[in-house]
């Protein structure tokens, strides 16, 4: 049921609001009869409005309510049917009659009467007007009966002045409560949006807070009022004011906490925002190569979610799969095509999702990271229930990786640990790759291919409209697409950095753009480039030369492997070869 507080402006429309009510199951109304206790009274003053969803009021005490109280007010219509209505039984008066109403209604009155060709006068109270002068000076001009709203029909009575109340009809009531239903409706929609958004606080165990520029806290969100973070904050506002953004990590007592600080303008002032986790990172402890997460803090943005191949269904599915079995996993792709994002999704799909992600960054690795990994009991090689990612292990020395891989054969970690390993490389390529195939063959790996985005054209269209829709959400934009020529260059270009070099050239086109839409000109400005740069990378590693006969047909090979999903008899057939040429050609 709905709640709502109707403030009855005259007696008689009780029954017929009580009749509309019925069209309305789910409403609950309380009934408040103003023409008896009139609202600001001391009686209405001592009532609890927390109970009610919203007030629905007319006249005078839709105007108070509206002032003082911080709940929705809609006004009770009065609309032409009634007006025409009122006006119409007066047209039958042998005297002179006339509509005595508050400004804009008068002025709506008068255009009704107009048209239906009335002959009823009007007359427009203003603000300043005395509603008892107006009355006595209209009687004494000779009108004999006054047609107005409630609260002046009162008046009138007190003087003695024979007037005819202008009433809402059951019609108006009945789309006055349709209205209050959606109202309702809306309302109820947003407290459950605002109950999600505060419960995803509690359970992720994020403190938010609030601040007005002047450093006062005015919203705290899983945060007491005198919680020394909220002190912490306060003391980083003058940065956040010069910076307008920073991200600091604080130690409070003995626990590292993450404080993200932006300002961002709201209902035309400044605010500053905080938001607090706990951190799982000490700068004191951190090492080179090697970084912590959870599944708090995973990059986890509208972009990231719908990307890649994640958007298919049966990969998906395979992916979810291997995440929740206990095998390892080696995801194999090119530069850029999203390996880490797929390592995070494949993490926060685990059973071990609830407890630490390290990832283990290969390329950043030092020895002195190496030695941590391998010879201190405090690495996570010698963890349990944790989630290991090796972000591109081709990029070890292979005295490391052999080492590893005896370690990881010989030890407890892949039976207690979700084990994850990304390789760098072409699909095609993987199929000889030494290193691929050791994971595999040697420790059971169940492997990932990551397609890069020029063997996905199709999907480009649907990737760049998630990613400009998200960069209007997050940089206050309106772009709304691109021009048919621009797609086709986008979709025609090699992409040689795959997804990374696709969103810094969407990034570059959403800065460029002035208009709706991403101009052609400027898609093809971009790409122009992004081509020179990619030949000069080419020309400095001496891979710019003609294709040879064995280079196209090896190329020709890699198509059909990808077209049929790797399977080498389906490809050999595709070709028009025998499955043992087929092999030759990729060894």
């Amino acid at each position: 049921m709905k709640k709502f507080l109707f403030i009855l402006p005259y007696k008689g429309i009780t029954q017929v609001l009580q009749s509309a009510l019925i069209c309305f199951p789910g409403l609950e109304a309380e009934l408040w009869p103003d023409y008896e206790t009139p609202v600001g009274g001391s009686e209405f003053l001592s009532k609890n409005l927390d109970e009610y969803s919203l007030i629905v009021a007319q006249g005078e005490a839709y105007s108070y309510i509206k002032k003082t109280c911080n709940l929705p007010v809609l006004e009770i219509p009065i609309s032409d049917y009634d007006i025409l209505a009122a006006a119409k039984l007066a047209d039958g008066h042998s005297g002179k009659s006339i509509l005595m109403l508050p400004h804009e209604l008068s002025k709506r009155a008068d255009n009704i009467l107009g048209l239906a060709g009335l002959n009823v006068g009007t007359y427009s109270l203003e603000k300043a007007d005395h509603v008892r002068k107006a009355t006595e000076k209209l009687h004494s001009e000779g009108y004999s009966l006054i047609i107005t709203t409630p609260e002046e029909s009162r008046i009138c009575n007190d003087c003695g002045i024979t007037n005819m109340m202008l009433t809402t009809s059951y019609q108006t009531l009945t789309q006055c409560l349709s209205i209050v239903q959606s109202m309702l409706d809306s309302l109820n929609c947003a407290k459950k949006k605002l109950s999600l958004i505060q419960h995803y606080i509690k359970i992720t165990d994020t403190v938010c807070i609030v601040f007005s520029k002047h450093g006062k806290a005015v919203e705290t969100f899983n945060c007491s009022e005198n919680s020394c973070l909220i002190q912490m904050a306060q003391n980083m506002i003058p940065t956040l004011l010069q910076k307008k953004e920073i991200s600091k990590l604080k130690m409070v007592g003995k626990q590292p906490y993450l404080f993200k600080g932006i300002v961002s303008e709201f209902d035309g002032q400044n605010y500053l925002y905080f938001e607090v986790k706990h951190s799982l990172e000490n700068t004191k402890t951190h090492i080179p190569g090697i970084m912590i997460k959870n599944t708090s803090n995973l990059s986890k943005d509208f972009f990231n979610i719908f990307y890649d191949d994640l958007c298919n269904l049966p990969f998906r599915q395979k992916v979810k799969a291997y995440s929740e079995a206990n095998d390892p996993i080696v995801i194999i792709g090119e530069s850029g095509t999203g390996k880490s994002r797929l390592a995070d999704y494949i993490y926060d799909n685990s059973e071990y999702r609830n407890n630490l992600l390290y990832v283990v960054d290969c390329k950043q690795l030092d020895k002195y990271g190496i030695n941590y990994m391998f010879r201190n009991t405090t690495s996570p090689l010698y963890s349990t229930h944790v989630t290991l990612y090796f972000k591109e292990l081709n990029l070890t020395n292979k005295k490391y990786i052999d080492e590893l891989v005896d370690f990881l054969q010989q030890s407890a970690c892949l039976r207690n640990n979700k084990v994850i390993f990304s390789i760098t490389c072409k699909i095609t390529e993987s199929l000889d790759n030494q290193l691929c195939e050791m994971l595999m063959s040697r420790l059971g790996s169940f492997p990932l291919y990551i397609l890069p985005l020029r063997e996905r054209i199709k999907d480009i269209p649907n990737l760049a409209t998630l990613y400009l829709n998200e960069m209007n959400r997050e940089l206050g934009q309106n772009i709304v697409g691109f021009e048919p020529e621009a797609m086709s260059y986008l979709q025609g270009f090699d992409w040689y950095d795959n997804v990374k070099q696709f969103k810094r050239v969407l990034k570059q086109l959403f800065v460029l753009t002035q208009g709706l839409y991403v101009t052609t000109k400027d898609t093809i400005s971009i790409l122009h480039d992004e081509t020179i740069g990619n030949k000069k990378t080419k020309a400095e590693t001496g891979l710019e030369k003609m294709n040879t006969l064995q280079e196209l047909t090896y190329e020709a090979v890699q198509k059909a492997m990808l077209a049929s999903g790797m399977n080498q008899t389906k490809a050999a057939k595709q070709l028009g070869i025998s499955r043992t040429t087929l092999w030759r050609i990729l060894k």
